[in-house]
C-alpha cells in the first residue's frame, strides 16, 4: 500500500510540479487583476520638532511664504490606496538636522498601512530663515481715549501687570520703542476696569504687528480712576496800603482762573484761591511789580491742579506815582450857591491858590481853568464877610483836592438902598 502511495506521487512528477507552478501564477493573475498596484500624490503640513534646539542658540527660525507643505508620492493596493488620505501619514522636520542654516529633510511616515505603502521619490527639504533671537522687557504705560463726562477727569491709569516681556527675531523686537494699554473713557465719570489687549509701538508711534513675536501677555487690566473738576479764579489777597505818594493802578493775574481737581464734596467750598499778602506785599510796591506765583501752594488738602494745565500764574500790579500842583484858579470859576433873598454877595479876591494831587500824567494835563467849585451859602443869613469851604467838581477817582476856602462879602438889599440914599 505503501509503495503504491509513493508511486502514485512520484509518477509524473514534472507535469504535477508544472501543474503547482501553473496554478499559483493563475492565483497571481487573478489577484493582480482584481486588486492592482495604485499611486497618488498626497500633501500634508510639516511639522517642526525640537524647536528648541535654536531656543538655546538664542536663534530663530521662520518659513518664507508659510510654505510649510510638502507634497509626496504613495503607492500601494487599490483596496488600501481606497483608505487612504492626508491624514494618514506624518511629515516631520527636525530641527537637530537642519543644514547650512536654511533647510531641513523632511521624513514621510505612514501612520497606518506601513507594511503596504511605498512612499517614492528623492528626499523633501523643507525650506527655513534663521536669524538671531531677542527678548526684551517693557513697562506698560496706560493710557486713556475720549473725554470723561463734563466736571469730571481722570486722576489715575493702573495697569496690572504692568511688565510684559517679548521675544522674537531681534530685528523686530529692536524696533519695539512702547508698549501701551489703551481705554476709552469718553462720557465716564464712575471708576472702571477693563481687560484690553497691549499696543506694541515703535518710536514713531506707529503700531507694529505681533504675529511673529512671542508676549508673556496677551490681555492686560487697566484700571482708570475720576475725580471731580473746578474752574476757579485766582484773587490777590491784601489788606496793605501802597506807600505814600504811589497810587494803584490796577492788578492783573494771568491766567485769571486755574482748573483743580478733586472730591466734589471738597471742591463745591472753593470760590477762588487766594494769593496771600505775603507774596504781593502792597505797602512794599513804589513801581510797576511782576512776579509768578505756584498756585498749588495755596490749595487745602486734597486738591490739586489738573494735569496738564499750568499751576502759575503771573501776578503784574500797576502803580503810578502821585504828584502835587498849585493852581491859581480864578474866581469866575466859583459859584455861590443857595444864598437867601434879598442878599447879594461879592467875592472878596480874584482868584485863589488850590492844590491838586493825583497821577502825574492827569496832573501834566490839568489847567486852571479847567477847575472849577462850588460855595455853598446857605447858612448865610446875614450881611457880613464869610470864610466859606469851597467845593470842586473834580473827578474824587482821579484827583484830590485839599481844602480851600474863598471869602465872600455879602450885603443886603436894605442896606445897599440906604447906601445910596445917603449919597
Amino acid at each position: 500500500m505503501k509503495n503504491k502511495l509513493i508511486k502514485a506521487v512520484v509518477n509524473n512528477i514534472g507535469l504535477k510540479i508544472l501543474a503547482v507552478l501553473f496554478a499559483i501564477i493563475l492565483w497571481l493573475v487573478v489577484v493582480n487583476v482584481d486588486n492592482p498596484a495604485q499611486s497618488k500624490s498626497f500633501t500634508v503640513t510639516v511639522q517642526v520638532i525640537n524647536e528648541n534646539v535654536l531656543l538655546e542658540q538664542g536663534k530663530y527660525y521662520t518659513i518664507p511664504d508659510n510654505a510649510n507643505t510638502v507634497t509626496f508620492r504613495v503607492t500601494a493596493r487599490r483596496s488600501i490606496m481606497e483608505q487612504l488620505t492626508a491624514s494618514d501619514f506624518t511629515a516631520t522636520a527636525d530641527l537637530n538636522n537642519l543644514e547650512n542654516d536654511s533647510r531641513i529633510p523632511v521624513e514621510i511616515s505612514a501612520n497606518r498601512y506601513s507594511g503596504s505603502v511605498t512612499i517614492s521619490g528623492s528626499t523633501k527639504y523643507l525650506t527655513v530663515e534663521v536669524g538671531e533671537r531677542m527678548t526684551s522687557k517693557f513697562i506698560i504705560s496706560g493710557e486713556t481715549t475720549g473725554n470723561p463726562a463734563d466736571g469730571y477727569t481722570v486722576d489715575s491709569v493702573e495697569v496690572t501687570p504692568n511688565v510684559i516681556t517679548i521675544s522674537g527675531p531681534a530685528e523686530d523686537v529692536s524696533k519695539i520703542s512702547t508698549v501701551v494699554a489703551s481705554c476709552d473713557v469718553g462720557g465716564l465719570s464712575s471708576n472702571i476696569s477693563e481687560s484690553v489687549v497691549p499696543k506694541v509701538l515703535d518710536a514713531n508711534g506707529t503700531e507694529i504687528d505681533t504675529t511673529g513675536l512671542e508676549l508673556s501677555e496677551s490681555t492686560v487690566n487697566v484700571s482708570v480712576s475720576f475725580l471731580s473738576v473746578k474752574t476757579v479764579p485766582v484773587e490777590l489777597e491784601s489788606d496793605s496800603d501802597l506807600p505814600e505818594g504811589v497810587e494803584l493802578e490796577g492788578v492783573k493775574i494771568s491766567p485769571s482762573t486755574v482748573e483743580i481737581v478733586g472730591d466734589s464734596a471738597v471742591l463745591n467750598g472753593i470760590s477762588s484761591i487766594k494769593v496771600p499778602t505775603s507774596v504781593v506785599d502792597l505797602s512794599k510796591i513804589s513801581s510797576d511789580f511782576e512776579t509768578e506765583v505756584d498756585v498749588s501752594s495755596y490749595l487745602p488738602e486734597g486738591v490739586t491742579i489738573r494735569s496738564g494745565t499750568n499751576a502759575k500764574v503771573t501776578v503784574t500790579v500797576s502803580v503810578s506815582e502821585l504828584e502835587e500842583k498849585t493852581f491859581k484858579v480864578s474866581s469866575d470859576n466859583i459859584t455861590v450857591s443857595s444864598l437867601a433873598t434879598g442878599l447879594n454877595f461879592e467875592l472878596g479876591q480874584d482868584e485863589i491858590s488850590v492844590t491838586v494831587s493825583g497821577k502825574k500824567s492827569l496832573i501834566d494835563e490839568l489847567k486852571a481853568s479847567q477847575i472849577k467849585g462850588t460855595v455853598d451859602a446857605s447858612s448865610i443869613t446875614e450881611g457880613g464877610t464869610y470864610e466859606l469851604e469851597i467845593s470842586f467838581s473834580l473827578d474824587e477817582t482821579d484827583y484830590t483836592v485839599s481844602d480851600t476856602k474863598i471869602t465872600i462879602v455879602v450885603t443886603s438889599e436894605e442896606e445897599e438902598e440906604q447906601t445910596t440914599t445917603g449919597e
